[in-house]
């Protein structure tokens, strides 16, 4: 292996290992369903399934859980919601870990484990971390708060606790 291909390789390594270092993934094995994150316990299960729509139709989730952070903030999986669904340009920097998204002219800039997000530039205290979550495949699927995020890069967003929706 020539010496820039061995350094393209141990960064992506050091990033991985890093990434999952920044926050223990939290796993777990259930279909379409809210899951609490507690200071007492990782993972505690809720019962209830959670659902998401964009312009009158459902999201499809992909058998991934959504979650409810400790301050009560859902969070969805990055990919399936914002990626898929919503069509945001992401963009995943090795260097530092970090996830950017962007539609139009905004973006925000998020790290698993941190509070702190860059939107448009400037640094925002958010009320739930992203996180990791390991899904039913052993996939790690990057979770991050949908209101926070969605508001941010210009989206309306309502949450109906009661449905869930």
């Amino acid at each position: 292996m020539n010496y820039r291909r061995w350094i393209i390789v141990s960064g992506a390594l050091f990033a991985l290992i890093f990434i999952f270092g920044v926050q223990a993934p939290i796993t777990a094995k259930a279909k379409d369903l809210i899951y609490n994150i507690t200071k007492d316990s990782p993972l505690q299960y809720d019962n209830t399934a959670v659902k998401y729509r964009y312009n009158g139709c459902d999201v499809e989730l992909n058998g991934n859980i959504g979650i409810l952070g400790d301050s009560g903030s859902a969070l969805a999986p990055l990919s399936d919601l914002f990626v898929n669904a919503l069509s945001v340009d992401c963009e995943f920097k090795l260097s530092d870990c970090s996830v950017t998204l962007k539609d139009g002219s905004d973006s925000v800039q998020l790290l698993p484990g941190s509070k702190r997000a860059v939107v448009n530039g400037k640094k925002i205290e958010m009320s739930e971390a992203p996180c990791l979550l390991e899904n039913e495949s052993g996939e790690y699927l990057y979770y991050v708060p949908t209101r926070f995020t969605a508001t941010k890069l210009g989206f309306d967003y309502e949450w109906n606790k009661n449905t869930s929706t």
